[in-house]
């Protein structure tokens, strides 16, 4: 085995003239653990691991570290400047003015008026809070105050700005008589001028770019995986490399019908959308590590079991036909009354549609849910858990005033004046963008069937037109939930059917597994083991924990964890589970985890 040196040395924050003294690099000896393992013959695995996270945040290094090889450095950066700033945060701090040029002009002006720039630059360059005064300590906190203020202050001022030249005369409407459509317009713009932002600060940056050459290198990775799979059919690789394929990349908050700005800010995670079929990782992220393994995680999602059920759900006859019904009613073209009493006589046999879904690869999947589930389900207990979501669906829409927003053809302004309301029997009305709710978004099909019904029903007394209308969708909506959770069966990630034992979620699970697959291809083609080992270490640094409480008990930490709805596995025995597959093969070192460690190998169930 070939080997070279290595050296790990604390990350240093990006290079600028206003940039805070970096803290000096921890002696040799700080991490010579992660050394010696990095070159060991063949190191336990989970000891490696250990060890790497023991000495990523050990007070020397406190997050932050350089894995330096020959030919790259490896950066990671979860730790804080000298100065007291997250890394997080100040590389976004760093950007925006770096950046400050590629901005909206408008927003970049206002910023500039009021001195922004000029006081982020100071705010960047204050000393350590245990090196200041009381007085400076108040004066630092005071100057980040009027940066967000200033910030904030831009955006709506931009906002205010753009509507202004949209629409003539708006700045001269109180907020009191402002039309409903003027309000959402608003909010439109304000998401539209957010995701400029977004895609302003990050989409040339560095880091960014890192990301979408490995989100190449990474459906590359799963190509190669899936085509050569000795485990799955013909046809389950067929549909697997389209759906890879089909999957996009976008920086975090560029969507502006996706609220994404804590992503965008300095949020570390990553996400898949799964009726969108696009991956983000957020920006604490991306300038935190080598993302391979997070991308794989987040591509492997496409190709769950949550995916598959939305992809069917879309094509089913059903979904067809409420597709149909929500064009036509939203666009106040509503389907024949003739048709909707033919639509509701015929509910049960259209949900039928629904019942012919089968969860591909059932035995890999249930080895994936890790413990066993009651089943079948029992018939009085799906009937009452839809009652139960389609009436606390109902509820929040009447909490809200939406029904009677419906049938409202004007409304009322403070003046005794009423407005033409743009949600008069117009279901989708109720949402900002029109492709906002998915098809089978819970509270639109409640407002797609109430709506029909009390169009279809005008010959009623208004309470009874009324009370009938809401009725129908609930009852509708009822039959719809049950279905779906039949559907969806015992690998629902619904909460309660978790919480009762009918279920377990494995979209999880099943992402860490394949993404795993493709990083060992990714791995090896690194032929030096060393290297292999490092760059496995900077693409699992988020699952090392910062120094808590839940190190001081950690079995008792895990006892708590499972009192959490959640689909991850808690971090510690998360790092046990990414050693799996041939993982610990490509890294040539030794599995030391026992055997309670449940492994789930595709090839061994097949498809």
């Amino acid at each position: 085995m070939r080997r070279f040196s290595l050296l790990l040395v604390c990350a240093l924050v990006s290079c600028s003239r206003f940039k805070p003294v970096p803290s000096s690099a921890p002696t040799f000896s700080a991490n010579m653990g992660v050394f010696r393992m990095l070159n060991e013959e063949r190191p336990p695995c989970l000891a490696m691991v250990k060890t790497f996270c023991s000495n990523l945040y050990s007070p020397g290094n406190q997050g932050k570290m350089e894995i330096q090889t020959e030919n790259e450095t490896l950066q990671i950066k979860r730790g804080r400047t000298e100065n007291d700033f997250s890394q997080a945060y100040f590389e976004f701090a760093h950007t925006q003015i770096r950046h400050r040029e590629r901005l909206p002009k408008s927003f970049r002006e206002i910023l500039a008026q009021r001195g922004y720039f000029k006081k982020l630059k100071t705010y960047l360059s204050r000393r350590p809070a245990a090196k200041m005064s009381f007085e400076e300590r108040v004066s630092t906190l005071r100057l980040s105050n009027d940066i967000d203020a200033i910030w904030n202050g831009a955006i709506n001022e931009t906002v205010f700005q753009r509507m202004e030249k949209n629409h003539p005369g708006f700045a001269k409407i109180s907020e009191d008589f402002l039309p409903v459509e003027l309000k959402h317009e608003r909010r439109r713009m304000r998401a539209k001028l957010i995701s400029e932002i977004s895609s302003a600060v990050w989409a040339d940056h560095p880091n960014w770019k890192k990301v979408e050459a490995q989100f190449r290198e990474v459906k590359e990775a799963y190509k190669d995986v899936i085509s050569r799979h000795p485990g799955l059919r013909k046809q389950t690789k067929k549909d697997w490399l389209k759906r890879i394929a089909a999957v996009r990349l976008i920086v975090p908050g560029s969507d502006p019908e996706v609220e994404m700005i804590a992503c965008s800010n300095t949020e570390e995670n990553a996400y898949y959308y799964t009726y969108r079929n696009y991956v983000t990782v957020c920006a604490g992220d991306f300038n935190a590590e080598d993302m391979r393994q997070t991308l794989a995680h987040e591509l492997a999602h496409a190709l769950d079991v949550n995916r598959m059920i939305a992809v069917y759900q879309a094509h089913s006859a059903f979904g067809k036909q409420l597709a149909q019904m929500k064009q036509q009613t939203c666009s106040h073209k509503n389907i024949s009354c003739k048709d909707w009493d033919h639509f509701k006589n015929r509910f049960g046999v259209n949900l039928q549609s629904l019942a012919h879904f089968k969860t591909p690869m059932p035995d890999f999947n249930r080895c994936l849910k890790g413990k066993e589930t009651k089943f079948p389900i029992p018939e009085e207990y799906l009937a009452r858990i839809g009652k139960e979501e389609a009436q606390e669906v109902a509820s929040e829409l009447a909490e809200q005033n939406v029904f009677l927003r419906l049938i409202t053809e004007k409304l009322p302004l403070p003046d005794g004046s009423f407005h033409k309301n743009p949600m008069h029997l117009n279901p989708c009305g109720y949402y900002l963008w029109d492709h906002e709710s998915h098809l089978f978004d819970e509270e639109l099909t409640v407002l797609l069937f109430f709506t029909q019904q009390y169009v279809c029903h005008a010959e009623h007394p208004p309470e009874q037109r009324f009370q009938k209308a809401i009725d129908t969708a609930i009852e509708l909506q009822r039959r719809l939930v049950v279905q779906r959770l039949k559907l969806e069966g015992e690998y629902s990630s619904r909460w309660r059917l978790n919480a009762d034992g009918y279920a377990v979620s494995t979209t999880e699970r099943f992402a860490d597994t394949l993404a795993s697959l493709a990083l060992t291809r990714i791995l090896e083609k690194e032929k030096n083991i060393s290297k292999r080992r490092a760059l496995y270490l900077a693409n699992i640094s988020w699952l090392c924990q910062k120094p808590s409480i839940k190190q001081l008990y950690p079995n008792e930490a895990r006892i708590q964890h499972r009192l959490r709805w959640g689909q991850h596995s808690d971090d510690s025995y998360r790092q046990t589970e990414l050693l799996q597959g041939k993982i610990p093969e490509v890294l040539q070192c030794q599995r030391d985890f026992g055997s309670n460690v449940k492994e789930c190998r595709l090839e061994e169930y097949g498809s």
